[in-house]
């Protein structure tokens, strides 16, 4: 819990790539975890959240690329 709670801090700072790459090392091991466990169709939020990771790295990306 502390990683992703650090992440989730770290997201709105200048240090948003490394949240982002901890952020989505934790939401791939969420992946891995339940699909060895048999538990497959649990692994959609984790997928979701990847997906909005980014996503969002890559519309401030976007956005700070136009900024001088």
């Amino acid at each position: 819990g502390g990683v992703e709670a650090c992440g989730a801090l770290l997201l709105f700072t200048r240090y948003r790539i490394y949240a982002v790459g901890a952020l989505l090392v934790v939401m791939v091991g969420a992946i891995y975890t339940h699909v060895n466990s048999g538990q497959a169709p649990m692994s959609g939020l984790a997928l979701v959240m990847i997906i909005l990771l980014v996503m969002s790295t890559w519309i401030a990306r976007k956005s700070n690329s136009h900024s001088f």
